[in-house]
């Protein structure tokens, strides 16, 4: 401390002061917190965060986060366009056609809802286009009511409110997503590749506009899903359900059980698959259904063993488990129980032709190519081993496969033995 000047009183106060400021400082960034909220995370240092700032985890965090919020906004802005478009006439009542109530304040009215068959007749006689955002407000009104219908009555009136409320999907836009084609064709085709849309039993399908009108109304009216059928979790809007169907990979029709193929059964035709069954003089008369239903309950007499007869047909024979009628010119006529057996196609048993034509169909399907090798080496071997002594000259051909591979085993030990010398010996003749 020698040889240095003496501090006076003023000039010791203010360095007292700054270093008290300093240290409250200090004392203020060790209580606060730093917050990233691309990442959620915090820092009780200052450093550390400006640390965390300039990380790689970071940087992709934040540009995570700009590409979320501009998906979002495309997303907002799409939806407003969506919004836009007038959507098929609706009925709606007088007075609310004169005050022009928003979505907001139709949502606001959804205290107790009470169905009136006088108003819903007025609403009938006013037809008011309404957009898509007021369509949407008043159906979710309707499914909030439903979830308050006590009686069935009241749920039978919701239920035919909702079906003249909701819109229904044009046959030029997509059963999955919001494209909408040109024509009905390309509208097909869109689902086909971009939704792998499979229609079944499509040649005996007679219908396919009505049948995709109809599957249309399933999504937009009934919010069902077309896979699931009713067997999953309920969806309240078109737009759930076209969003359940992508996510879970359930963009085809159910047909599996027979409930699902009676309920489309009104769109195809399978009359080309039914037996005909001509009487004696080449007309189709005798045929006779036999209902289950109606032999159960005894309003009908049944017809049983040989005592069954037609007038105008001879002798007709009911089998013992009533599943089966033959017919007088040898004809049998199945039971309707056991309709989904009978529309099995079963292939017949494949003769020659018809393996070597299905074989050129494959090759066909399949386009030409040329043998692997191995492919082409087996063919050889059976080829050999049909031949005279094939069975010797295979069993010289391993051998002589064994041989080369022991000599290239001991060329490659030769190679690897050389590199292990440690000094150098020239290469002479001894």
């Amino acid at each position: 401390m020698a040889e240095l000047p003496p501090v006076d009183a003023e000039n010791f106060a203010m360095r007292v002061l700054s270093q008290q400021a300093k240290s409250n400082e200090e004392a203020a960034n060790a209580t606060s917190s730093f917050d990233c909220e691309a990442c959620k995370k915090s820092y009780l240092s200052k450093n550390a965060y400006e640390s965390h700032l300039e990380s790689k985890k970071h940087r992709e965090a934040e540009s995570r986060k700009q590409t979320a919020e501009a998906n979002r906004v495309e997303n907002k802005t799409l939806n407003a366009k969506t919004d836009e478009k007038v959507v098929s006439d609706f009925p709606i009542s007088d007075d609310e056609a004169e005050g022009h109530q928003t979505p907001s304040a139709v949502a606001a009215s959804t205290g107790d809802v009470t169905m009136d068959t006088d108003q819903d007749n007025e609403e009938e006689e006013s037809g008011v286009e309404l957009t898509l955002k007021e369509q949407q407000a008043r159906i979710r009104e309707i499914n909030r009511a439903l979830d308050l219908a006590e009686t069935q009555e009241e749920m039978d009136a919701l239920i035919d409110k909702k079906i003249k409320m909701s819109p229904r999907l044009p046959l030029e836009q997509c059963l999955f997503c919001l494209h909408t084609s040109d024509t009905f064709e390309a509208n097909m085709e869109h689902m086909t590749k971009a939704h792998s849309l499979f229609i079944p039993e499509l040649e005996y399908l007679k219908d396919l506009r009505g049948l995709i009108k109809y599957l249309g109304e399933k999504i937009s009216v009934a919010n069902v899903c077309l896979y699931c059928n009713g067997r999953g979790r309920g969806l309240r809007t078109m737009e759930a359900v076209q969003h359940h169907m992508r996510d879970r990979g359930h963009c085809m029709i159910a047909y599996d059980d027979e409930i699902d193929m009676m309920e489309l059964g009104d769109y195809y035709d399978f009359s080309s698959t039914y037996p005909d069954a001509e009487g004696p003089d080449g007309s189709n008369e005798g045929a006779m259904e036999v209902d289950g239903s109606e032999a159960s309950t005894g309003q009908q007499q049944l017809i049983t063993g040989r005592d069954a007869r037609l007038s105008h047909t001879g002798e007709v024979v009911v089998s013992d488990d009533q599943s089966e009628l033959t017919l007088p010119n040898g004809r049998r006529v199945g039971h309707r129980d056991y309709r989904r057996y009978y529309r099995q196609r079963l292939t017949d048993t494949d003769t020659r032709d018809a393996a070597l034509i299905n074989h050129l169909l494959v090759e066909y399907a399949d386009g030409e190519r040329p043998m692997s090798a191995a492919e082409k080496r087996k063919a050889e071997q059976a080829l050999m081993r049909n031949q005279p002594k094939g069975q010797w000259a295979l069993r010289q051909m391993r051998y002589g496969h064994e041989t080369r591979r022991a000599n290239d085993f001991r060329t490659r030990t030769g190679i690897k033995a050389n590199k292990l010398q440690r000094h150098f010996r020239a290469q002479v003749l001894f």
